[in-house]
């Protein structure tokens, strides 16, 4: 059975590096998704929060020392259907989740703080799935390892089916190895992504290469969700 799903893990990590392949070989889309990148980076929204993402990456001494640390990610990364009862409680769990995240204990941490979180809603406390809340938290203290996965990169790659928190890990684990093996090219994409960048928004040592890609397949995961309603309609 442990082989099956290992078998399957790497099929399907195999398939979405085929695609991030395909995506970046072609050089018209590229420049496409790159003029589209230079709109989004230099919006003064977007300009914002990528201040905040900087300045909050990989600092586990404002992550622990910061009382409200949860609710400012939380409003920074628009999450939703989240009280502030529960921001408190994950505030309150800091010192736990941060070891949890530093052993790549992250099924764990899954688990224990997202997967079934209690939140209120109206009256009654129900459970709720926050991968996505998971995913860039992980993001924030392991940038070299883990993608801040949306709804749209994850649908773009074939994974609509698949829960988050497994697309979460195939994307990731694609993400590494095709980096591993196109080191000249990610570095010309990595070039091209700073020229345009104007106004110095991103902070060049603290941009991961994994970032980068997530800011490509992003503008280019969107645009392919537009079309799909567009069809549909």
């Amino acid at each position: 059975m442990q082989d099956n799903f290992t078998s399957y893990i790497e099929s399907r990590t195999q398939y979405v590096i085929n695609q991030i392949s395909r995506g970046l070989s072609k050089s018209d889309n590229l420049n496409w998704v790159l003029e589209r990148l230079c709109y989004h980076i230099n919006d003064t929204r977007s300009a914002n929060f990528q201040k905040y993402y900087f300045e909050t990456l990989g600092d586990k001494d404002h992550f622990l020392s910061e009382p409200y640390f949860f609710n400012t990610f939380k409003q920074q990364y628009s999450l939703q259907g989240i009280d502030n009862e529960y921001l408190t409680f994950l505030d309150n769990e800091k010192p736990t989740i941060l070891t949890l995240i530093d052993e790549r204990e992250l099924s764990s941490l899954y688990l224990k703080y997202f997967a079934k979180a209690k939140i209120k809603h109206g009256k009654s406390i129900k459970e709720k799935d926050l991968a996505s809340f998971f995913t860039k938290l992980v993001h924030t203290f392991l940038p070299d390892e883990y993608c801040a996965l949306d709804n749209p990169i994850k649908n773009y790659f074939g994974l609509k089916n698949e829960s988050f928190f497994m697309a979460f890990i195939i994307i990731s684990n694609a993400y590494k190895f095709w980096l591993k093996n196109n080191i000249p090219a990610i570095n010309k994409i990595r070039n091209e992504i700073l020229l345009i960048d104007k106004d110095n928004i991103l902070i060049e040592n603290k941009l991961t290469n994994l970032k980068v890609l997530d800011l490509i397949f992003w503008v280019e995961a969107n645009h392919f969700g537009k079309m799909k309603v567009l069809q549909i309609l």
